[in-house]
Parts: structure tokens; sequence; C-alpha cells
């Protein structure tokens, strides 16, 4: 992956900070995740939050995909859940 942009807003209510990550060319996912922290100034909380956009990308021969059809959607949940 690589960093495909960054954000960063500030109003009087909160600070919003967050990049994205884009898949490279040829992977077997296509796609970009954004990892966004935002401070809430009144309370001091923050949160972080994953937004994902995901697609099968190209896959080489058909058992790589049929393994990501088994298995990719669970590692991706997962991912997010322990993230």
């Amino acid at each position: 992956v690589r960093v495909g942009r960054v954000r960063e807003t500030t109003t009087a209510k909160e600070t919003l900070r967050a990049f994205r990550y884009d898949t490279l060319a040829n992977h077997f996912e296509v796609g970009s995740e954004w990892f966004l922290l935002t401070k809430k100034h009144e309370t001091g909380e923050i949160w972080f939050r994953i937004s994902a956009s995901w697609r099968p990308g190209v896959f080489p021969n058909w058992w790589s995909r049929l393994g990501f059809e088994a298995v990719g959607r669970r590692y991706q949940l997962a991912w997010h859940r322990l993230a």
C-alpha cells in the first residue's frame, strides 16, 4: 500500500486528522482505507475510525480467487476489529 492522501481540519468543536492507504497495482484487492482520528475540544474525547472501500482485484489463477472468497472477508473484518 501507499499513502494516497492526508487530511487535517480544525473547527471550534473538533480536530480531524486522517490518512488514506491505497492498494498498489496488481494487488488482489483494489481500494482504500481511511484512518481517521477526531478530537472533540469540549470534552477531550478522542475517536478512532476506519472507513474502507474494497473490491476484488486481479487474481493470478482460479485457486487464489477461491481462497480469497473463502477467507478474505473474514480477515478484513478481523483487521478492522483489532485495529
